[in-house]
């Protein structure tokens, strides 16, 4: 849903926004400084605790709908056993969100929601959750390449209310029933915006695509490797320089990877968790019998990258599996990150 209604907000009036979201949930979730001076997004309790002057996180807010570990059910001795669920998540406010990363969140809406099927576990998240976007008035990271997969710098849709720095003010602008909940709680923060508050906020967002170091160039290499016309030397040279960690996968905030497993407690209660895992390591795809069908760090990437950029894949889910943010070029030990894959995929080199 794009924005249907549009506010101002003065500066000096974001700590009383705050305020009212936290009021809105069971808790709110925003970026915050911690030592030794990196941003996370964390519970905050005080508007003063929120920063705004920060890049990507290095764990992306989606972690906070879906979690690196997290209970599934519990099984408890007895006659029968008794099988239940896990707990219901907090509602929650989710303030700061960079547009690449509730285009992600729509990617993960698709996966967990949009087949045959529904996860609970993130649908329980997901339903509980209000998104506040914030625009990126400046590229937020160096590494961000959000212009080469239409994620950015600002969000067309997936947020409940979006703010956009604008010559010492903010342009709100709703994008939901629920936002326009929390507008008309706040209506004397908010003032009507008119149209020139939208010309301002483009053409700033013109300027930051100008900034934009990155050049993935993400469609020419999703043609070239949907035409499966890329060289098998070119996975093995990627294959050679990665170290096979997982790094990419666990910051991505679109990969979807995870495992599950079974734990006994002292008092015979078996918890069946679900956990975060990542289809660049070796022991993701190898079978019970002990067989691997993708035993080299070559093929596991090659595997990787389809998954991202393939037309098939983009066809199932909707859209691309990167969105720009730039993480997995923060974590790459071996360099081989998306840009420069997409780079050697078009080069077939």
């Amino acid at each position: 849903m794009k924005a249907c209604a549009s506010y101002s907000l003065r500066a000096e009036q974001l700590p009383a926004l705050l305020q009212r979201l936290g009021e809105c949930a069971d808790r709110l979730i925003a970026p915050v400084r911690v030592p030794p001076g990196d941003v996370v997004f964390h519970e905050v309790s005080a508007p003063a605790d929120v920063v705004l002057d920060f890049g990507n996180t290095l764990v992306s807010p989606v972690a906070w709908l879906y979690p690196p570990w997290e209970e599934v059910f519990r099984v408890t001795p007895g006659e029968p056993p008794l099988v239940q669920p896990g707990k219901a998540p907090p509602s929650q406010v989710l303030f700061g969100v960079r547009p690449c990363d509730l285009a992600a969140l729509q990617r993960l809406d698709q996966f967990f929601l949009g087949g045959e099927f529904a996860d609970d576990l993130y649908a329980a998240h997901r339903s509980r959750t209000l998104l506040v976007a914030l625009t990126c008035a400046t590229p937020a990271d160096s590494r961000c390449f959000c212009s080469c997969c239409d994620s950015g710098p600002y969000a067309q849709e997936g947020y409940d209310l979006q703010l956009s720095p604008v010559d010492g003010s903010y342009l709100v602008e709703v994008g939901s029933e629920p936002g326009e909940a929390i507008a008309t709680r706040c209506a004397d923060l908010l003032e009507p915006a008119g149209e020139q508050w939208a010309r301002i906020r483009e053409a700033r967002v013109q300027e930051v695509f100008g900034e934009l170091e990155h050049k993935a160039n993400l469609p020419a290499a999703i043609r070239r490797l949907s035409g499966e016309a890329v060289p098998a030397e070119v996975w093995e040279r990627i294959g050679s320089r990665c170290l096979g960690c997982g790094g990419c996968s666990f910051v991505c905030p679109v990969c979807t990877c995870f495992y599950t497993t079974d734990q006994t407690q002292p008092d015979g209660t078996i918890v069946r968790v679900r956990a975060w895992d990542s289809c660049r390591l070796a022991g993701y795809t190898r079978e019970a019998g002990g067989h691997n069908p993708r035993p080299l760090r070559s093929q596991r990437a090659e595997r990787f990258a389809y998954h991202k950029l393939a037309y098939p894949c983009i066809e199932r889910e909707g859209q691309p599996g990167c969105v720009g943010c730039g993480r997995c070029v923060t974590v790459c030990f071996g360099g081989v990150h998306m840009p420069l894959v997409a780079q050697m995929i078009r080069r077939g080199e």
